[in-house]
């Protein structure tokens, strides 16, 4: 099995969609861009066979019994919500985390196949699981997304540093993304807990992994460690964490 098939599904996720007019508000186009991709995405997973592993990997991620994945049954509950900013997100963090499985079984079986005799002078040979520099922008790409929607709306203020001091468009996203979360209620409601958790752990998974891990803390180190430590000393109640775990 090869991760490209994975990494060809991340970059049409994450790839710029068309311009869309009709509408004079950018939270909305941006909304209409993210549901553009998704949609895209979807459509190309049902009528491309190159991306069949793609569905067996979802198979897999919901009959996984390692603890570290028990979270993994809110992403497939996330994709029938109306928050496209939420089912993008959890799109991103599916994939990212089908990647990792995907890794970690190349990694496996190239450990176990007999090793080629090579001459004294040859250089070693490339591990199968090195990104291409293509393959690097997507899935840092993903990960972004991942971390402006789906852990940075879901940080009480003044834990972290918010989007809209980051960057010109970090206003807008923020924008969008609070004004989605004004439908739940606060912060301290238990469905931002949940989805907080839901990123965090997966974040956290994906690290573990020797390719990925580099790329995951060394842009995203400062809003998982915010999240983790608002998780750890904000009230949490007990029958949310039941429900999340």
């Amino acid at each position: 099995m090869s991760f490209a098939s994975i990494t060809d599904a991340l970059k049409i996720l994450v790839s710029p969609a068309e311009p869309l007019g009709g509408s004079a508000d950018p939270s909305n186009a941006l909304s209409a861009s993210l549901k553009t991709n998704l949609d895209r995405l979807n459509s190309q997973l049902k009528e491309d066979p190159r991306f069949d592993d793609v569905w067996r990997l979802e198979d897999r991620l919901k009959s996984e019994g390692s603890e570290a994945f028990r979270f993994s049954k809110h992403l497939f509950v996330a994709h029938e919500c109306d928050d496209v900013t939420w089912r993008f997100a959890t799109k991103c963090l599916h994939l990212l985390l089908g990647l990792k499985l995907t890794m970690e079984d190349i990694r496996t079986s190239w450990k176990q196949a007999p090793s080629l005799r090579r001459t004294p002078l040859a250089a070693p040979s490339l591990p199968p699981d090195v990104l291409s520099v293509g393959q690097q922008q997507t899935v840092r790409a993903a990960l972004q997304f991942v971390s402006a929607l789906g852990i940075c709306p879901y940080l009480l203020s003044g834990v972290g540093v918010p989007w809209s001091s980051r960057s010109g468009f970090g206003p807008l996203l923020q924008k969008m993304t609070t004004a989605n979360a004004a439908t739940w209620g606060t912060c301290d409601s238990s469905i931002c807990k949940s989805r907080l958790v839901v990123c965090c752990s997966g974040m956290l998974v994906i690290s573990e992994d020797p390719s990925l891990g580099s790329l995951v803390l060394a842009r995203h180190l400062g809003d998982l460690l915010a999240a983790l430590i608002q998780l750890c000393y904000s009230p949490i109640k007990a029958s949310w964490r039941s429900a999340i775990l």
